[in-house]
């Protein structure tokens, strides 16, 4: 009998044990000491019944369901870009562009001089210069103008090789050209040619003729000579005579 009620003991025990937390053991007295342990193991060897409905248990009265798990996000440092100044771009006022105007003007450059100190060795041959009309080019008759002449020696006789130069100014243009005695047959032997321009101008003292050698040493001064602007008049013959 006495077995029997702890049977019965143990049965209340083992269906209230899952209402009681683990470990917990109901007060039944101390009567007997080994019933005690025995009920003891009991406890210690049942499993207690969860608190929410995550973990299932048969033996268990129902459960309220488990709070939803409501995870928080880490917080983070995140930097703020403030916004940059925007430059706008400034208008460079450049520099005034100077404007240089050049004006010609006629100035004349330094000429060739005759260097001798003694007389020349040759000079105009007398009733030079010469205006006629242009016949040496009969193809351009009124569209050339030019001097030409022939060199002689103090007997008269044409000369070769000697160097004929006429510079300055014809207008607002310059005028530096070279002939050679010999080169131009039709105005006789010795005879030369320089062409001025292509058509009859004007002028007054400002073109110079002068001879040379062929080393460039000077055989006569400087001699000014006008032109004009008739057609009649656009060939300037100028002869040279030696004077020793």
């Amino acid at each position: 009998m006495r077995r029997l009620g702890w049977l019965v003991i143990l049965g209340v025990m083992v269906s209230t044990a899952c209402a009681l937390p683990f470990g917990v053991t109901l007060p039944f007295g101390k009567a007997d000491t080994q019933p005690a342990a025995a009920a003891a193991d009991v406890v210690m060897a049942t499993q207690v019944c969860p608190t929410c409905a995550a973990v299932t248990c048969p033996d268990c009265p129902t459960a309220q369901p488990c709070p939803p798990t409501v995870t928080v996000p880490a917080l983070t440092d995140t930097p703020t870009v403030k916004p940059s100044k925007t430059l706008t771009p400034t208008k460079t006022k450049k520099p005034p562009t100077a404007t240089v105007t050049f004006t010609a003007t006629n100035t004349k450059r330094p000429t060739r001089t005759a260097t001798a100190t003694s007389t020349p060795e040759y000079a105009l041959q007398a009733g030079n210069p010469l205006y006629l009309r242009n016949f040496a080019h009969p193809d351009q008759e009124c569209t050339w103008m030019g001097v030409a002449g022939q060199v002689f020696n103090k007997n008269n006789q044409p000369m070769n090789n000697v160097v004929v130069v006429v510079e300055g100014f014809l207008g607002d243009q310059a005028v530096d050209a070279v002939g050679l005695a010999g080169l131009a047959p039709a105005y006789g032997p010795g005879g030369y040619e320089v062409t001025l321009a292509n058509q009859p101008t004007a002028s007054k003292q400002t073109l110079f003729i002068s001879l040379y050698d062929l080393s460039g040493q000077p055989l006569s001064y400087l001699t000014a000579f006008d032109t004009y602007s008739e057609c009649e008049k656009n060939l300037i013959l100028i002869n040279f005579k030696a004077q020793k």
